[in-house]
């Protein structure tokens, strides 16, 4: 299988995430993952531990046999297969990603997970392999014109606990 450039860095920059990850002081319960070994405990374990929050298709999510599917998913299996290691997924909900990979109960975490000031003082990043854009939508019957965030005032609007769009809804 050929795998372009890419692909390739990609697949690199996934690994620095696996490879080091950063964390800060884990509860005194619970002793820090030490980034210096965490590659060299996936090769002996013989498996990355992925988690993720299977609940964004198409990036996540479970397909109609009850497994596991989705573009993130996909990536995660290359780049495991380009490891040579299994791949092991563990589904929790969004807002608590960042804190398994900060305790050291995954590897990395992978969930279209947006970069901010914030998340970056709890674990590393790597380089982004998709941009996207979003959009608000509204029930067919919806009339009112909205131009601005400020046009939503007073508004009922739904977003994922812990992501980039909660803080923008609080706001």
């Amino acid at each position: 299988m050929r795998i372009s450039l890419i692909t390739s860095t990609i697949l690199c920059a996934l690994l620095l995430l696996v490879a080091a990850p950063l964390a800060k002081a884990a509860p005194a319960s619970q002793a820090a993952p030490d980034p210096a070994n965490d590659w060299q405990r996936v090769q002996q374990a013989g498996k990355l531990v992925i988690g993720t929050s299977a609940d964004y298709p198409p990036f996540e999510f479970y397909n109609s046999n009850y497994a596991l599917d989705g573009f993130d998913v996909a990536l995660a299996k290359a780049l495991g297969e380009q490891l040579g290691v299994e791949v092991e997924f563990n589904d929790y909900a969004f807002d608590g990603l960042l804190d398994q990979v900060r305790l050291g109960n995954v590897d990395a975490a992978i969930g279209a997970i947006s970069v901010t000031a914030e998340r970056r003082e709890v674990v590393d990043f790597t380089n982004l392999y998709y941009i996207g854009s979003s959009a608000v939508v509204a029930r067919p019957s919806f009339t009112q014109t909205v131009t601005s965030a400020a046009d939503m005032t007073g508004l009922i609007v739904g977003v994922q606990l812990g992501t980039t769009y909660q803080a923008w809804a609080q706001q």
